[in-house]
């Protein structure tokens, strides 16, 4: 019976001590663990606060974006307010025309008018290049 209670202390002595071995280790495995989570955990803050930065830094230059869209925007009307203008006067000179065309005499006139101007122009346009000649001429 000393034998077999011998053989029982030994036997529980050895459970303990695995269980205590086990223990051990798996706290060592459970440290190293949160190690590992707080290192990967630093290496996240690392980047995240970069990252933070240029989100920041975006939101800045989208607020521009946003300025310079609404600005184009408003551009972008006045144009469109121009044309309609434009197209709204080439109406009205549109029915001036008509209104025009019916007297032939008004358009002779206007279209003698015009050849008028044009014999004028070519006529300004000759003498300063004869004058030019003639200065090319005495000059050499």
């Amino acid at each position: 019976m000393y034998d077999l209670l011998v053989a029982v202390t030994v036997l529980l002595s050895v459970t303990l001590i695995t269980l205590i071995v086990g223990v051990v280790l798996y706290v060592r495995q459970v440290t190293r663990g949160v190690r590992e989570m707080g290192q990967t955990l630093a290496e996240i803050r690392k980047e995240v606060v970069p990252l933070a930065g240029d989100i920041r830094y975006v939101l800045v230059n989208t607020d521009g974006l946003v300025s310079t869209a609404r600005t184009t925007v408003e551009s972008v009307g006045r144009v469109a307010g121009s044309i309609e203008r434009i197209v709204e006067g080439k109406t009205i000179a549109d029915a001036a025309g008509k209104v025009v065309s019916t007297s032939r005499s008004t358009l002779v006139s206007i279209v003698e008018g015009m050849k008028e101007a044009l014999k004028a122009f070519r006529a300004a346009k000759v003498e300063p290049e004869q004058a030019r000649d003639e200065t090319d001429e005495a000059e050499g």
